[in-house]
């Protein structure tokens, strides 16, 4: 088994519908075939969630192995549908590794412009790479807040779990490691 069957497969699971809902337990069984592609094949994942569009992922990243198989947040993917139109300008403040923002710059088109935020420096590395394709696109390592200067950032403390860090000054649990980022 290779991890292009395992990809496919997972994408396929991935699309099924009942109606506008997923199927139940297509997550899990979706998490799973990332999972086995995470330790049959090479990580970082790059998948195409468009024709000509390269999206990277972390495969040992629960979060990332759903953006990865395109079963994360289809709500927001309905609604971007929507309300976003070729010229539109669109902010993703905590951007992650930029699912929603390449998603947003793929709608808006190069007659608009994306700006993503994120504050987790490690993290918005990936986001830069994942925006390069985009000359109308702009990854930001940066936290947005009330002035500009240096915030610290509590990264997750779950394993695994790389989407739910925050600015320490909103929220610190005290058990994720800690690291400066910028403000803007």
């Amino acid at each position: 088994m290779n991890t292009t069957f395992v990809e496919v497969a997972a994408h396929g699971l991935g699309s099924l519908r009942m109606g506008r809902r997923s199927v139940p337990g297509q997550g899990r069984l979706v998490d799973g075939l990332g999972k086995l592609a995470s330790r049959i094949g090479e990580n970082p994942a790059v998948t195409s969630p468009w024709p000509g569009v390269r999206f990277e992922t972390d495969l040992t990243d629960r979060i990332q192995r759903q953006m990865w198989a395109g079963v994360y947040e289809p709500h927001v993917r309905e609604c971007f549908h929507a309300i976003l139109e070729p010229g539109a300008v669109y902010f993703d403040v905590g951007a992650h590794i930029g699912f929603h923002a390449i998603f947003a710059a793929h709608r808006v088109g190069h007659e608009g412009r994306v700006f993503a935020f994120e504050a987790d420096p490690r993290v918005s590395e990936r986001l830069a790479r994942n925006l390069s394709q985009f000359s109308w696109a702009q990854a930001m390592s940066a936290a947005v807040w009330e002035h500009t200067g240096t915030l610290t950032f509590e990264r997750s403390s779950t394993k695994n779990e790389s989407g739910w860090g925050t600015v320490s000054a909103v929220r610190d649990f005290g058990t994720g490691e800690h690291s400066l980022c910028r403000s803007r």
